[in-house]
């Protein structure tokens, strides 16, 4: 099931029906019953929003990305914004009427592939497709959330359910024992975490919850993750150059490279050093073809994003804070208190912060 998965996500419709199937909705259940919480961390880019600024223009690289998706989807700008702002799902879940014309996508290019003979062919992909999703099985609350999802993804792919209590005019009863297309299934072989873990680093899985922390202030940070032998190419199994297929009809069956265009975009933009507008631009039309046209990744969501209320021992204004660098001097003028840091106190650090700042001397420095 593994070898035959891992033929079958080599097919564009595969990818992209796997990651729209997905109910953000459903999946965003882990954050809570308020549908404030569930969307407060949602992103729908992989490189998040006020994390790079073209000062010059006043445009935030995101808005780069909404230019390029607009001009992809042929919709405007404002309508791209709109789709594909963060904290917000309504306009991202498709329906069961647009997954429909990707199943039938898959049927063709399974058939196709089966159909045709190349260089390396080991195997022909049988049905059902069953891709395997290593997740913290091992914690029962986690097991619970992602088969909630994980069951309404594969009813939501195949258009049908083997779930009696889920059969609806809408939804009928698959034929058979299983679901006849395509099935996420839930990987509990994971004991504990550091089984997950292992697993994890070993390629164990066909899909995976994975993310990023910036290392420094460009979309290049991220963009990079993703090109062939980037820094997640590990876990995507894309350190060599990787084939992807398409088919126009059950027999044409067409070959490319997973991330040819996508490296190519990378590299052109990287050596736009003199203009940031033309930087952000080359690197957004990357980012928009790595999500919607290579379906390698779903962003899905990014903690930086939303806002948590702590209860601390620290006081928040003595210490450096950035989005990205800090990894060897986090700790850097921090005070421990005694006792919990009340409001009370909190406002009165925040106001005698605010004085130090107002009168800093120039040539300051907790790094001396």
């Amino acid at each position: 099931e593994i070898v035959n998965a891992n033929r079958a996500i080599k097919l564009d419709a595969v990818r992209e029906i796997l990651f729209k199937g997905i109910d953000l909705n459903i999946y965003n259940e882990r954050y809570g019953t308020s549908k404030v919480y569930q969307e407060q961390y949602q992103i729908h880019t992989y490189t998040p929003r006020n994390f790079a600024v073209d000062s010059a223009n006043d445009k935030d690289y995101v808005d780069y990305v909404y230019e390029a998706y607009a001009d992809k989807m042929g919709i405007t700008d404002e309508e791209a914004a709109a789709k594909l702002r963060p904290g917000q799902i309504a306009g991202n879940n498709a329906t069961y009427a647009e997954l429909s014309p990707i199943r039938d996508q898959v049927e063709m290019e399974v058939a196709a592939y089966n159909a045709t003979a190349f260089e390396g062919k080991a195997g022909n992909i049988s049905l059902p497709i069953k891709v395997e999703y290593l997740g913290l099985s091992f914690d029962d609350d986690n097991l619970a959330k992602d088969t909630k999802w994980i069951e309404s993804a594969n009813e939501r792919m195949n258009g049908c359910t083997i779930n009696t209590s889920h059969v609806t005019n809408e939804l009928p009863a698959c034929s058979g024992e299983g679901f006849p297309l395509i099935q996420i299934v839930n990987n509990t072989g994971a004991g504990d975490s550091e089984v997950y873990s292992d697993m994890g680093s070993s390629g164990f899985y066909n899909m995976y919850i994975m993310g990023w922390g910036p290392d420094y202030a460009d979309p290049l940070t991220y963009l990079n993750t993703f090109v062939t032998g980037g820094d997640m190419s590990g876990y995507t199994n894309t350190a060599e150059e990787v084939g992807t297929f398409s088919a126009t009809s059950a027999t044409a069956l067409t070959q490319s490279t997973l991330l040819g265009e996508y490296d190519e975009m990378v590299e052109t933009a990287k050596a736009k050093n003199d203009d940031i507008a033309q930087r952000y631009a080359g690197f957004a039309e990357a980012e928009v073809e790595l999500i919607f046209d290579a379906h390698l990744i779903k962003p899905l969501y990014n903690l930086g994003q939303g806002w948590r209320v702590t209860v601390t021992k620290t006081i928040a204004y003595e210490k450096p804070t950035a989005t990205y660098g800090l990894s060897e001097n986090k700790l850097k003028g921090m005070w421990v208190m005694k006792e919990t840091v009340g409001s009370a106190k909190r406002i009165e650090m925040k106001a005698y912060y605010d004085n130090q700042k107002a009168n800093l001397d120039p040539n300051y420095t907790i790094y001396s």
